[in-house]
């Protein structure tokens, strides 16, 4: 009956409605078929009911197993994670296993101090108990240290504060080594005494900035220093008094020093530890077999004294061996990993128990590669008191495979052919089917977290895998949670989950007892099922559990498999990006830069119109716009910092007070003022204020009309005016050109009253409240035609001839001419090189600068007070016109002065000792009549106001008191008031490619109109001398008005005779003189 009931068991389903006949069929009697056909009748209803109970009640009862299962692994999970990278006190803690590579926390055994305050803190870390391949990086409070140097100190990071130190030192002679590498550009500022050559005596300091070359520290200073503008190198002397430099460099200190020991077999104590702290480490405390580190803090450092500080590191844990090369290395690979779990002390597994063959599958599977490396990885640590089977379990998922408890046979998740053919006649024994899972319970996604190096070896979500056909299915999300603790990358992750979800769906599972048949069949292996019973053929099963004894059949639980569970046709790529672009809160990023300016665009006026100078700082961009940036600045030769602060979003500000032609050192810093975290200084170049001492801005746009100067007008904020002077022809020289007006000029435009006249180049600059002029002239170049002449009383026409001195010219046909050049650089004045414009050589047809020098003119007693002007025709470039009054005339003055002069003066004039200085008072280089003699026993060579040097080649304390003929030449002003001297003109005409030359050379003396009236004359019938009281040279013009009166004159005449003595006469009609008439006078004369 038992083996009916058998048979009835493996029959197909449809045998529930087959006719009794059918048992005859295979070989039963009819009684046997009545029997049968009860008994297969309760059989049928026994089978539903079974595979009711194991698909229903047992189904429920596994969902909320698995459910508390779940929820009590993912509190495990997360608990193992908070805990895998704790720092703790503990010298009993549980030993910890480091398999691949993992982020892990520290268990602390010694806490030593040391330095001469006690200032340092040495702790000793326990990370694994086991050698390790590695420790790659080390972590304090959650930060990275990085590389270290050769002794263990940190190179970078939070813990080695690279700070940017401004230094300035001072060296007698050149060339010096600066103390420390510059991270910065260097200024060297030479402090020099600068002594004027023509005024001995006098000297003055200034600070310049001097060239030098640079090989590594060492300074070398090339060149001299020059004189600051607008005083002339040439007549200065220069003495080097010292040589500042300020320069930045970069102080570097480490506030943390790690020794890493890997646990090796012939480890020696650590030589830090007995070098600080002798007393309290011995060299017998090697640690060896445990992977430690010595970390020592600089309790200086403010984050390190509030506390023990977290201490972690990243580890290649532990070598593993590997039975199919019988080496022990370095390996993340499960199977191997599962292996040396086991056989530790941990599990205490012999390792002859263990199925090499499975290992060894299993292994080669994990390292299958893929896009993303080996397809299965396991990295994490495990302590000594977690639970073995959570840990094998969760070992065992990171390869999608799993471990059979009574054999240790372990499979790897791949999906293998099916190697034997199980039927329904291999069914010996008790049968129970699951058809699925319920739909309550059903997955189509999972999520949960993982550690991965992306972030950071932080636990936290990995990306949800999520099945789109079986949500579309299902019409909403039905997520699972689980974790997946020993694998940190995202593709692995994103394929350990879809292959969850895709072998949950494919659930029909059944067990039962097969026949010997199967005994070589393991967990793991894939088999085909053919039965009638479940109407299947050649379905493919994966036996997830195997049960065997010696006395009884086999029993496999069988699942449902497909190779599309296995594949990877949805793997993902890498995600590059990390979790947040937002800026560590605790990381102040420095400004990308920090440039000053100073001058004219930089100063303010204040409301009382008082200038000021400012430094104009530009700062760069900063990602802390809601932060705070610190501005300090100081002279280069000062220690002391003055500061201001400005919002994170400003990009300039205003530094005041500062001093004009100082150099100064700027420096700003970005501020978190949230958490008081401060970039480190980035320093500006060093930098000398111009302020006030930088010259205005060029006039543009000059031109003339007539006697008006128009120009556009200077917006500077400290332009006090303008100023304007001219050269006769063309002429750029600013030094020596001619003043057009005194003072300064404040408006444009501007009426020359006092006009030159010819071809003149007149040219302008502008002019600063602290009389800085603009570097470059405005020009305009104008003819303003003949000079006006009213009474010409002398002439003096120099050519055709041209007597007196010629300097590299030459008089041909009535015109001097200047010489060809014959010297190879051409006139000393001129550059060596020319404008870029010009070739290197000197073109054959060049010439020289020629100078004619005119012979003496004296202009008589009788002219004095006329006016005297010059007309030039010159041809060529770099004219400059010049006079010297080389006599004074007769020493008893004009015929009509008194030989005695005034009563109240002396008889002798003082007499001075020496014609070597005249004072500047009163002093018009335009006007002779304003060189006064200085007594020498009077003069104080070191007041500079006290005299106005002249040129000592020309000098001679000899000469007659009145002055001889080496006077000092003065530019031309255009006309100047004759005296009674002797004159003499110098006419310089610059080389070129055209050829100097002077055509013409006047001299004009026009007599000033004097004019007189005079009313109401009676006139006697005798004749009037008219009475006029100036001081006429000639009468040129007499006109009378004949007033009414009853003496019948009708008309006047006037008779000029005798030309100083005219008289006048009225005649009546019939002209006849009569008296009793009156008329009012005009004279007009000279």
């Amino acid at each position: 009956m038992r083996l009916a009931l058998l048979a009835l068991l493996l029959l197909p389903w449809p045998v529930y409605a087959m006719p009794p006949a059918l048992f005859v069929a295979i070989g039963l009697t009819a009684a046997q078929a009545a029997i049968a056909s009860t008994v297969a009748t309760i059989a049928s209803i026994a089978l539903t009911i079974g595979t009711t109970v194991f698909g229903a009640v047992q189904q429920k009862a596994a969902a909320k197993k698995a459910k508390r299962q779940a929820a009590r692994a993912r509190e495990d999970f997360l608990n193992s994670l908070q805990e895998r990278t704790l720092t703790r006190i503990a010298t009993e803690a549980p030993h910890v296993l480091v398999y691949g590579r993992s982020r892990v926390g520290s268990a602390v055994v010694a806490v030593f101090s040391s330095g001469e305050n006690e200032e340092f803190k040495h702790l000793v870390c326990i990370h694994a108990a086991h050698e390790c391949d590695a420790i790659e990086e080390i972590y304090i409070e959650g930060k990275a240290l990085g590389t270290l140097d050769a002794d263990g100190f940190v190179t970078s990071g939070e813990y080695y504060s690279t700070t940017t130190e401004n230094k300035t030192e001072t060296f007698a002679t050149s060339p010096f080594t600066l103390a420390h590498a510059p991270s910065s550009a260097v200024k060297v500022i030479a402090q020099a005494r600068f002594t004027d050559l023509l005024r001995p005596g006098v000297s003055w300091i200034e600070h310049r900035e001097a060239a030098y070359t640079r090989s590594g520290n060492t300074i070398t200073v090339t060149g001299t220093v020059s004189v600051r503008p607008p005083a002339n190198p040439a007549i200065v002397g220069v003495q080097v008094i010292d040589y500042r430099v300020t320069y930045q460099y970069q102080k570097n200190t480490s506030q943390v020093r790690v020794k890493r020991h890997l646990g090796t077999a012939d480890d020696t104590a650590d030589a830090s530890l007995l070098a600080e702290v002798p007393a309290k480490w011995a060299s017998t405390a090697v640690l060896r077999g445990f992977c430690y580190t010595v970390v020592r803090l600089d309790l200086r450092q403010a984050a390190f004294q509030g506390g023990l500080p977290g201490v972690e590191v990243l580890l290649r844990g532990k070598k593993l061996y590997d039975l199919r090369t019988g080496l022990t290395a370095w390996s993340d690979n499960p199977a191997l990993v599962i292996y040396d779990y086991l056989t530790s002390d941990f599990c205490g597994v012999d390792a002859d128990d263990l199925p090499a063959a499975h290992f060894i599958t299993a292994a080669n599977v994990c390292e299958e590669s893929q896009s993303f490396g080996n397809l299965y990885t396991c990295n994490g640590t495990v302590t000594a008191d977690q639970d073995q089977a959570n840990v094998l379990e969760a070992m065992a998922d990171s390869m999608a495979g799993g471990i059979t408890s009574t054999t240790w046979e372990i499979f790897a998740g791949k999906y293998v052919a099916p190697t034997v053919a199980l039927t329904q006649q291999d069914i010996v024994g008790s049968l129970a089917v699951t058809p699925g899972i319920s739909h309550a319970d059903l997955m189509n996604g999972v999520r949960g977290q993982n550690v991965t190096a992306e972030n950071l070896y932080v636990a936290t979500d990995y990306p949800p895998y999520q099945n789109a056909t079986y949500l579309a299915s299902d019409g909403k999300d039905k997520y699972a949670d689980i974790n997946y603790p020993f694998t940190d990358t995202a593709q692995r992750v994103h394929n350990l989950a879809r292959i969850e979800v895709e072998d949950q769906r494919n659930g029909f599972t059944f067990k039962a007892q097969f026949s010997y048949k199967a005994w070589d069949i393991h967990v793991g292996d894939r088999v085909t099922f053919t039965g009638a019973f479940f109407g299947q053929t050649l379905k493919v099963y994966r036996v997830t559990d195997k049960k065997y004894s010696p006395d009884s059949s086999i029993e496999l639980t069988m699942k449902e498999d497909a190779a599309s569970i296995w594949d990877l046709a949805d793997t993902v790529t890498i995600d590059d990006t990390p979790n947040s672009d937002l800026p560590d809160p605790f990381v102040s990023a420095p400004l990308s830069f920090v440039t000053c300016d100073s001058g004219t665009d930089a100063l303010l006026i204040q409301q009382d119109g008082t200038v000021v100078s400012r430094i104009h700082v530009t700062l760069g961009t900063t990602a802390l716009a809601s932060g705070l940036i610190e501005i300090e600045w100081k002279r280069d030769s000062e220690t002391a910092w003055r500061k201001t602060t400005v919002t994170g979003d400003e990009t300039e500000a205003y530094l005041s007070p500062v001093e004009d032609a100082v150099w100064y050192v700027v420096r700003a810093r970005t501020v978190n003022p949230y958490f008081n975290v401060k970039s480190d200084w980035v320093y500006a170049d060093l930098h000398e204020v111009l302020g006030k001492s930088e010259p205005p801005a060029d006039i543009t746009d000059l031109s003339i009309d007539g006697a008006i100067l128009t120009w556009t007008e200077v917006t500077d904020l400290d332009l006090a005016g303008y100023v304007f002077r001219y050269h006769f022809g063309t002429n750029l020289d600013w030094g020596t050109a001619v003043a057009l007006h005194s003072g300064i000029v404040t408006d444009s435009p501007f009426n020359l009253i006092a006009l030159p006249y010819g071809s003149v180049t007149i040219m302008g600059k502008a002019v600063d409240t602290s009389g800085n002029e603009s570097v470059n002239v405005a020009t305009v170049f104008a003819n303003l035609g003949d000079a006006p002449v009213a009474n010409v009383l002398a002439t003096n026409e120099f050519g055709p001839t041209f007597p007196g001195t010629l300097d590299n010219c030459t008089v041909s046909d009535g015109v001097v001419i200047a010489n060809a050049a014959d010297s190879f650089y051409g006139d000393d004045a001129q550059s060596f090189f020319g404008l870029d414009a010009n070739s290197f050589y000197k073109p054959a047809a060049g010439f020289g600068k020629m100078v004619y020098e005119t012979e003496l003119m004296t202009v008589a007693s009788v002219l004095t007070g006329s006016k005297m002007t010059l007309a030039l025709v010159t041809e060529g470039v770099d004219v400059v016109v010049e006079y010297r009054i080389s006599g004074e005339g007769s020493f008893y003055g004009p015929d009509s002065e008194s030989f005695y002069g005034a009563d109240s003066d002396g008889f002798y004039v003082p007499g001075p000792e020496a014609f070597d200085a005249i004072t500047s008072t009163g002093f018009d280089a335009n006007n002779p009549d304003s060189f006064y003699a200085v007594d020498v026993a009077n003069f104080n060579p070191a007041s500079p106001d006290s005299f106005v040097a002249v040129d000592l080649a020309e000098f001679s304390s000899t000469g007659s008191f009145y002055g001889t003929g080496t006077a000092v030449y003065l530019p031309w002003p255009g006309q100047i008031s004759a005296k009674n001297a002797d004159y003499q003109f110098r006419i310089t005409v610059g080389s070129g490619d055209a050829q100097g030359k002077i055509s013409g050379l006047t001299v004009t003396i026009d007599a000033p109109d004097i004019v007189e009236s005079i009313a109401d004359l009676a006139i006697s019938s005798s004749g009037t001398a008219i009475p006029y009281t100036k001081d006429f040279t000639s009468i040129k013009t007499v006109n009378a008005q004949l007033q009414a009166n009853g003496s019948g004159a009708v008309t006047v005449e006037i008779d000029k005779t005798s030309p100083l003595a005219p008289t006048i006469k009225a005649y009546n009609a019939s002209h006849i003189a009569v008296s009793g008439a009156t008329a009012d006078l005009f004279i007009q004369g000279y």
